[in-house]
């Protein structure tokens, strides 16, 4: 996930009008996913909206497929498995995330949330200070009254170590007495 002005860095422009734009086209075309939110602290749309793609063959296509596509046009790419592919496990563990964004409608009655006016599902982001204590929710889940931090993975086995993360995070929202918190993960693995 990128903040326009990251991606306008990352593309060498200007994070101007035409840029702002063309990302707007690409977030109503569905390739495109603004994570905005609220923050769960004041209640306020949070400052900065990251954008990320959306469309998991897009991903994939920018990932693997063009980074090679003249080897794969004449024939001398070659690999053994999809497991065998440098950081296949990574990009699997975000495909992963985004389908369960992508369908976060039928996550929520598996939550506790599906007779609830949810006002934000959006993951969140606080940046480090110099102490080091930023951290990112992969998706947090909010109402009036109650918050829900969502971990999601894809491993083999999910090291009992996630646990404290999100315990971890959960601390760390420094949410108001009067809001309360629930913890759900959402994972494929055993």
């Amino acid at each position: 996930p990128l903040s326009l002005k990251s991606l306008a860095g990352e593309l060498g422009v200007s994070a101007n009008g035409h840029l702002s734009g063309a990302v707007k086209e690409l977030v109503e075309a569905g390739f495109v996913s603004a994570d905005e939110g609220l923050n769960p602290v004041d209640g306020r749309e949070v400052r900065e909206v990251s954008y990320r793609i959306r469309d998991n063959y897009v991903r994939f296509y920018l990932k693997y497929i063009e980074p090679k596509k003249v080897a794969i046009r004449n024939g001398s790419y070659a690999f053994a498995s999809l497991e065998d592919l440098s950081g296949w496990d990574g990009m699997m563990g975000l495909q992963f995330e985004n389908l369960v964004r992508g369908n976060v409608r039928a996550l929520l009655p598996l939550i506790g949330f599906g007779n609830s006016v949810v006002t934000s599902i959006a993951p969140y982001f606080k940046a480090g200070s110099s102490k080091g204590d930023g951290f990112q929710i992969d998706l947090l889940v909010q109402t009036k009254s109650s918050v829900c931090v969502v971990e999601i993975k894809r491993q083999t086995r999910i090291p009992a170590s996630v646990e404290n993360d999100v315990r971890e995070k959960v601390r760390r929202l420094a949410l108001p007495r009067s809001r309360s918190v629930r913890t759900a993960l959402v994972y494929e693995g055993r």
